[in-house]
């Protein structure tokens, strides 16, 4: 998806993004990552930094959000915001 092979784009684009359009770009930072890590969604490495890791987690993020849309909402903050408290282990999954 990264076809300009764009570099030097990390969390503050992606929350910026975010802002401007909460239901197509989930917000980024570490905690999140880590979150991400936690559930197992996506690849293992994925770097902070990193454009197209930043995509790749989009696209789980917002599979998974469809799956649970009615737990959620479209505002793409609340997976990014449960995916925080995973990474803050503020909830566990076991």
């Amino acid at each position: 998806m990264n076809i300009l092979q764009i570099k030097g784009l990390g969390p503050a684009v992606a929350n910026i993004l975010y802002f401007l359009h909460h239901t197509l770009f989930p917000p980024f930072n570490t905690a999140i990552v880590r979150g991400f890590k936690e559930i197992g969604l996506g690849k293992e490495k994925i770097k902070l930094g990193s454009w197209p890791d930043y995509l790749d987690m989009r696209t789980a993020l917002i599979e998974m959000n469809k799956e649970h849309i009615a737990r959620l909402s479209d505002d793409l903050g609340a997976i990014g915001g449960f995916m925080y408290e995973m990474g803050c282990r503020r909830f566990v999954v076991s």
